[in-house]
């Protein structure tokens, strides 16, 4: 999807004095972090018996999200993400609007409007994934040539889950009973 906007949420939990650094910028401790996957971001705890800390963060993220300036679209539990196949041990996971991705970034301020010079730096991206699979509009492609790979053919619906064991079946590995399957149509083996 498109992006114009990065959110930080690093640099929310610095300021609130649950990510501290080093001189070099690098983290030398932490209460609370934010692990970006682009359009969705992962909010972990360090120690789960921190209730402090967890309030801090829900009532922040809580109020974030009921502004749409600040291009969070949703918030889930971890027992909720857990429930749609994503990581469960993380506080919450955030999901960004359309036009907004996340960044791990510490420094500067909480959203950047992206610019053609940040792009070209390498600092942001104009496109990214990473959303949830139920966005609107929203989908991926594979792309695959080589030995192995069944010239000119298109696979009209897949699942990223389904790679793993595709990949293992070109390598000549097995990787026992997985989520998904090995996508025969793509193989020439």
């Amino acid at each position: 999807m498109d992006e114009s906007y990065a959110i930080k949420p690093n640099v929310l939990l610095r300021e609130h004095d649950l990510i501290q650094v080093n001189q070099a910028g690098k983290v030398k401790d932490w209460k609370a972090y934010c692990k970006s996957c682009d359009g969705s971001a992962y909010i972990y705890i360090k120690d789960e018996s921190d209730t402090k800390t967890k309030t801090i963060v829900s009532d922040l993220f809580k109020k974030l999200v009921q502004d749409d300036k600040n291009g969070i679209e949703t918030i889930l539990t971890g027992k909720q993400s857990q429930n749609k196949g994503a990581d469960g041990n993380a506080l919450f996971l955030l999901e960004a609007k359309k036009d907004y991705y996340f960044k791990e970034f510490m420094t500067g301020e909480f959203i950047d409007k992206i610019t053609k010079k940040d792009v070209e730096d390498g600092r942001y991206t104009h496109a990214s994934h990473g959303y949830s699979p139920t966005k609107e509009n929203y989908s991926t492609l594979l792309m695959a040539k080589g030995k192995g790979i069944q010239p000119n053919t298109i696979i009209p619906s897949m699942h990223l889950i389904d790679e793993g064991p595709t990949f293992a079946r070109m390598l000549g590995l097995n990787l026992g009973k997985t989520d998904g399957r090995i996508i025969d149509e793509l193989l020439t083996m």
